[in-house]
């Protein structure tokens, strides 16, 4: 299996809104560097972390770009969204603003495709860390 087929899953996820399966795309000893820089281990906290913020935010996501490593069962994508400043200035989400790049996720993948560990590199606008504190 492509290393990258698990990126894939994630972004098709996310897209439909299936912010509980995304949990199942990691193992069960998975490390998680979130985009606040918190650490996560394990499946249950970041499937709980998913389940709850993704829902915060709803993002409108789609993928820029995929540069898989096959010998190091790495997985790098570039990830793009449609958000804007709301009256109060959180970021939400705004179907008519353009797509930019809001973050790159590293992925490291197990042998059974699964995300093993995975670290969030946000833009330089943060936008997502402020919704998370």
């Amino acid at each position: 299996m492509p290393v990258c087929d698990v990126a894939h899953h994630y972004v098709e996820y996310i897209q439909e809104r299936r912010y509980d399966a995304v949990g199942d795309l990691w193992t069960d000893d998975a490390v998680f560097h979130t985009p606040a820089g918190t650490i996560l281990h394990g499946q249950a906290a970041i499937r709980a972390f998913y389940a709850r913020f993704l829902k915060t935010i709803t993002p409108e996501l789609q993928a820029a770009s995929f540069v898989a490593d096959e010998t190091s069962r790495v997985c790098v994508m570039e990830l793009k969204t449609r958000m804007s400043r709301d009256a109060q200035g959180r970021w939400t989400t705004d179907p008519k603003a353009p797509y930019s790049l809001s973050a790159i996720d590293r992925m490291t993948i197990a042998p059974d495709g699964r995300i093993q560990a995975m670290t969030v590199y946000l833009a330089p606008e943060n936008r997502w860390t402020e919704e998370q504190k």
